[in-house]
């Protein structure tokens, strides 16, 4: 797709009633907006490939009904690539547009409200704390920055008093201090956390904004613990085998510990409107670590009946463990860093349920209904989840 224009993407699976068909639009011109005061939007636009702003773009500018939008009339952008729609608060959406590139998707606009007026020049406050986790009888180093975030004039704001408050896990508060901004808009301070106090999210707040830490008592870990990548495909029935490893973070292998692992298989659902199933556990055990600080999880996935036609085309298998090390340690657990892998198996499903899982879905080469199953691999660091193969 070389040229700009609007095109028909129709993907089909060879001997199999299953086709989808989606429009791409294909344009260089990319184009935002903001809201100005007067009830006036400003669109920007620029050049995909350069990024430089487009001359001359024409923008037209719809209302009327989302669903049934009208053209009301046209801007031409200047040599910054800009272009200000009138005042007019009918104004739901816009396209840009120049000779040979007219495809481009329109952009919706959302005017700011009428209901209210926002107060002129509002002064915001950010708050940085030195780290993230304390325990009890530390103290917190913080610095706060107050600022006027306006479009036209930001600036930071000198000579304010603000009230720093600090609250525990049940919201009751503990200290509160009052601080007034430097030339530079910004002021620090402190706060001890009691030594007898309960461990949980505590929060400081200038009654603006709030800033959350955590507290507990927690012993620095040692070393990390995680899992290889698995290779080839698995299907219900086979055995599978999950290798893992513990090493210190220079890199040095865990000679000796113990490992205990649970697997558990939750449902995966085609639509989010079915209310899910509860997740079981399948299997649990326990392992030590081998001179080379690997270790071994084995299962075999069984394919679960279930007479929701819908929940059972999909199966995933959470795998996790825990490594505790031979000082008996129990703060080098593998789930505190934030590591777990899962595996998602995929079935054929019946014929008479393929049926209602909808002729028109569409089936990538690496997924297809047949009796393998195909297996992806994911390395997830609290909510990051992305596929490595």
């Amino acid at each position: 797709m070389d040229q700009p224009g609007l095109y028909e993407c129709v993907v089909t699976v060879p001997g199999q009633q299953l086709k989808t068909i989606n429009t791409v639009s294909v344009t260089r011109l990319a184009a935002i907006y903001r809201n100005l005061s007067g009830n006036k939007q400003e669109v920007m636009v620029t050049d995909y490939l350069s990024g430089k702003p487009v001359d001359g773009a024409i923008v037209t500018y719809y209302g009327g009904q989302r669903r049934n939008l009208q053209e009301l009339g046209t801007v031409k952008t200047d040599r910054e690539g800009l272009a200000t729609l009138p005042a007019n608060s009918q104004v739901l959406a816009f396209q840009a547009s120049r000779p040979g590139d007219t495809n481009a998707m329109l952009t919706n606009i959302y005017p700011m409200g009428s209901g209210r007026r926002p107060e002129k020049n509002p002064v915001e406050v950010s708050i940085f704390t030195d780290r993230g986790l304390y325990r009890p009888g530390q103290t917190i180093f913080f610095k706060g920055l107050a600022y006027v975030k306006d479009s036209n004039d930001p600036h930071a704001v000198a000579g304010q008093t603000f009230t720093v408050t600090l609250y525990d896990a049940n919201g009751k508060e503990l200290a509160q201090k009052k601080f007034t901004t430097n030339d530079f808009g910004s002021f620090n301070g402190e706060f001890s956390i009691p030594k007898q106090t309960l461990s949980g999210v505590f929060r400081l707040s200038t009654g603006q904004m709030s800033v959350y830490i955590h507290v507990e008592e927690y012993k620095r870990p040692t070393f990390q613990a995680y899992f290889l990548p698995i290779k080839g495909d698995i299907a219900f029935g086979d055995s599978v085998t999950i290798q893992g490893k513990a090493a210190t973070f220079s890199g040095v292998s865990l000679p000796s510990g113990d490992v205990t692992w649970r697997i558990t298989r939750r449902p995966f659902l085609l639509w989010k409107y079915f209310r899910p199933s509860a997740p079981t556990q399948v299997a649990e055990g326990s392992a030590t670590l081998s001179g080379d600080g690997t270790f071994h999880v084995s299962f075999r996935p069984q394919k679960e009946e279930d007479t929701n036609p819908y929940a059972s085309a999909y199966q995933t298998y959470e795998v996790s463990a825990t490594v505790t090390d031979s000082k008996g340690d129990p703060r080098g657990e593998l789930h505190l860093l934030g590591r777990r892998i899962q595996y998602r198996l995929i079935h054929e499903p019946t014929a008479t349920n393929r049926e209602r899982l909808g002729k028109s879905r569409s089936r990538s080469p690496d997924n297809q209904w047949g009796d393998g199953f195909h297996l992806r691999y994911f390395q997830d660091r609290r909510t990051d989840r992305k596929p490595i193969r």
